[in-house]
């Protein structure tokens, strides 16, 4: 029991096993349940455990698999071949909790709403913030009303593996895909029948080959090093030099409260098919809005549409020069199909799948397109998304969004360069890649950013001060 780089708990409290693997709710919640079932027999014994390694095992619940889950959704991101399992065990952590809760009793009203999310779906208090987990490439947002999470494969990680007969499609999983849940269903049981080159968030070259496997992890590292998250606590942006396969693409994720913007840009690609730009699949419920119109059929594509609501969910993709795919249709499949030890039987499940179609030779082709959780039809009368958001930048050198309300700005710089700052007549310099969130309090600019090298040089020089006092500018790393 011990924070390592290597296998087991990491310094952010995920949990990597067979490499640097995100594992935290496969093997971690074997380990979890394992560790604190010896630590509660040894309590009051001459075995009892230390202090530091209860606090190891308290964080790693706390700040790694807590925030990984909201109601009884457990993020499939953190699942490794577990995803293809017909059923989940909740048991481990709820026995963990149980334990924890005789030997550290400082924690006892902690533990007490965990085991309440686990056994009942419900919290005294909701979790609120933005966790980077910069060892596992993976992001989680947490607000009142929903759940969003991002997770990439850098080449200092494995992206995820087959072995047992599990996992049979998980080829393009920790490819950019995304998950955003508000009750914790949405995605529930879906994965027999989904349809695995679109999954939520990805770009992916549509063909009927079989997929590849990764035994055991082997060849699943990514291809860049550039895939990295910055977080204040309460907000984070998410990006990922992306090369896999036949396309190359600036990808970039700002997380606020209201809306999750996502760009692309740069996008290369060269392959036999066209491409498809993910935006959501998940179980269908209920009605599709197209521009305040009900969908009708069961497929419908078009260049000219602004807006999609689906089961409390807007998505946002005006002038954006592609073809938007909507599909409200029934799929079929078997758990067999994606775990070979699964269920034969045929299983038919009517699912939500919306996306972009992209050409199969397109050339720095760029777009975005952004996601508001927690919105009914008649919010959207209300709402325009450009007096709240404003795009800075979207290219291969920078990608950058302006949130009004907030008076934020959330930046991906791939390469050294500039953006000028809404405030003040203030250009903003950076001296080497790097994530970047600005916040502006009254006189005061306050800048956390994640740089991609060890060094601790000072990256960011801001130039053009009118009215602006130097010594009122401080920077939080």
């Amino acid at each position: 029991i011990k924070i390592t780089e290597n296998e087991g708990i990491q310094p952010d409290f995920s949990f990597h096993q067979h490499g640097a693997q995100l594992y935290s709710f496969g093997y971690g919640k074997a380990f979890i349940m394992r560790a604190v079932s010896y630590a509660y027999l040894a309590k009051g014994t001459a075995w009892e455990f230390k202090k530091e390694k209860i606090d190891i095992l308290s964080h790693f619940l706390f700040d790694g698999q807590q925030w990984m889950s909201r109601n009884q959704f457990f993020d499939y991101n953190a699942q490794g071949r577990e995803i293809t399992r017909e059923k989940f065990a909740i048991y481990p952590l709820v026995l963990a909790c149980e334990m924890l809760n005789e030997i550290d009793t400082e924690h006892r009203t902690a533990y007490k709403d965990f085991e309440s999310q686990l056994t009942c779906g419900r919290r005294t208090e909701p979790i609120i913030g933005n966790h980077n987990f910069y060892r596992s490439d993976f992001m989680v947002h947490q607000r009142p009303n929903y759940y969003f999470s991002i997770r990439g494969t850098s080449n200092r990680i494995i992206g995820g593996e087959s072995g047992n007969g599990e996992n049979q499609k998980g080829y393009y999983l920790g490819k950019g895909n995304t998950f955003l849940v508000r009750r914790g269903d949405e995605y529930k049981d879906i994965f027999p029948v989904w349809n695995w080159r679109k999954l939520p968030g990805t770009i992916i070259e549509q063909s009927n080959e079989p997929l590849p496997l990764f035994d055991w992890g082997k060849g699943n590292t990514g291809k860049t090093s550039f895939v990295y998250g910055v977080s204040d606590g309460i907000y984070g942006c998410f990006g990922y030099d992306y090369v896999y396969d036949n396309i190359k693409a600036k990808r970039a994720w700002f997380i606020f409260d209201k809306e999750i913007v996502c760009m692309v840009a740069g996008l290369t690609s060269n392959g036999d098919n066209d491409f498809f730009q993910s935006i959501n699949q998940c179980l269908s419920k209920g009605e599709v809005q197209v521009d305040n119109e009900i969908l009708t059929s069961e497929t419908q594509q078009s260049k000219t549409v602004n807006w999609v609501w689906h089961d409390s969910i807007a998505y946002y993709s005006k002038n954006v020069e592609t073809n938007l795919q909507i599909q409200n249709n029934i799929q079929t499949g078997s758990w067999k199909t994606i775990d070979t030890n699964g269920r034969a039987d045929t299983i038919q499940k009517k699912v939500f799948t919306l996306g972009m179609k992209i050409g199969k030779h397109e050339k720095n082709k760029s777009f975005f397109y952004a996601m508001l959780p927690g919105v009914g039809t008649n919010d959207l009368k209300n709402y325009c998304f450009e007096k709240n958001i404003k795009i800075l930048r979207n290219d291969s050198t920078v990608q950058a969004v302006y949130n009004k309300e907030l008076g934020q700005i959330q930046a991906v710089f791939y390469h050294p360069n500039q953006i000028h700052l809404p405030w003040q007549r203030l250009k903003l310099n950076v001296l080497k890649p790097c994530l970047l969130i600005v916040n502006k309090k009254q006189n005061i600019l306050e800048i956390h950013f994640s740089q991609t090298s060890s060094n601790n040089m000072v990256i960011v020089d801001i130039s053009k001060i009118m009215n602006f006092k130097n010594e009122n500018i401080y920077i939080v790393r």
